[in-house]
């Protein structure tokens, strides 16, 4: 296996450094973005967006697809939390371990 060269210690899938890529998508150096920070409260997962519209929306979309504090059933739990887990290890700062469990009432 190939290793990612952005040193984040996960290999690239083979498929990957065959299509010539060095680095996995979320390791390729992230340019300081001067916008707008948004952060959810359930979760604890921060973001920046070009501007106000582009955070709402984020930050709307995270809640109902990506956040594990509003997860409906214990499978969709399980699934958003699975996510984030290479996110956490790649951000720490904008994506902090969920270890909450699933609320059942």
């Amino acid at each position: 296996m190939t290793e990612c060269l952005a040193g984040c210690g996960t290999p690239l899938h083979p498929a990957a450094a065959e299509g010539g890529f060095a680095v996995h998508p979320g390791c390729e150096p992230r340019e300081a973005v001067a916008g707008y920070r948004w952060g959810c409260v359930g979760c604890g997962m921060t973001g920046v967006a070009d501007n106000a519209t582009h955070a709402a929306a984020l930050h709307r979309s995270h809640f109902a697809y990506a956040c594990p504090s509003t997860a409906q059933t214990r499978q969709e739990f399980d699934l958003r939390v699975a996510r984030r887990w290479p996110l956490t290890e790649l951000y720490p700062d904008e994506v902090p371990p969920y270890d909450r469990p699933f609320r059942t009432a």
